[in-house]
């Protein structure tokens, strides 16, 4: 695991390494099991060590993307790095992927006597930390453009005052956009935690936008950490996959 704390070029060159570390894991399985169908059951176990990558992978490019903001009030720079592993694309095509070799696994009726509800079962949980990762509920894109509006926001409302005319206009247009997505509702709907019973004011300080988003993208990071674990986590079903797999060596 990398130090939280990185310059904005390393922490591009983290999450960059992160996605290629889970495309090619993913992609090299796709590929070996295409090419020999003989060794089944080594594909099964090579199925579960893409899913554990693949989304250990994912797990750590949202811990390189929210520790600016998470740990030192660095809005602009995770705001950055969102945007750069947003606007990619990558990664949805390797769960894609993923989940069509599994589909593949279940068909075959020797593996699905013995492990197809472990696959299936895996497959849902892919699903659900997808839903999370890519901020689904949320939409990623919807995501990073608010983000980056409040990261303007503040930085105009930091101006000593009296403010120039242009930046009280396009302060204006920052709160018009955030309020028109109902971006503030978002921030206080926070993963994995219930929604707000009333609409959130909307906040007239530097101070209350930053610990709107910070709130929200720790919830986010916490979130999709989750997922991995517990009874029906992704790790414990791969661990089950390996260990039926095992038995036929």
């Amino acid at each position: 695991m990398l130090e939280p704390v990185q310059t904005g070029a390393e922490a591009i060159k983290a999450t960059a390494e992160a996605v290629k570390i889970a495309l090619d894991v993913v992609y090299r399985f796709v590929d070996r099991r295409k090419a020999a169908n003989s060794a089944k059951w080594a594909y099964v176990q090579e199925a579960a060590l893409a899913a554990k990558t693949l989304v250990a992978e994912h797990a750590e490019t949202i811990r390189i993307i929210t520790a600016p903001a998470r740990l030192n009030s660095d809005l602009a720079s995770t705001a950055m790095l969102l945007r750069d592993v947003v606007d990619t694309g990558k990664l949805p095509l390797a769960y894609d992927a993923l989940h069509g070799e599994l589909e593949q696994l279940i068909e075959d009726k020797e593996i699905f006597s013995e492990a197809g509800s472990t696959i299936r079962s895996l497959r849902r949980q892919l699903a659900v930390f997808q839903y999370e990762a890519f901020m689904v509920k949320y939409s990623s894109w919807g995501m990073a453009d608010a983000i980056e509006w409040v990261v303007e926001a503040v930085r105009l409302l930091g101006e000593v005052e009296p403010r120039l005319a242009a930046t009280e206009a396009r302060l204006g247009e920052l709160r018009a956009r955030l309020n028109n997505q109902n971006a503030w509702w978002q921030f206080r709907t926070l993963p994995g935690r219930p929604a707000p019973e009333e609409a959130p004011a909307e906040p007239d300080t530097a101070v209350v936008m930053e610990t709107y988003v910070r709130d929200w993208l720790k919830a986010w990071f916490e979130d999709v950490q989750q997922t991995l674990y517990g009874r029906e986590g992704i790790n414990r079903l791969a661990a089950k996959l390996e260990m039926i797999s095992d038995l036929h060596k």
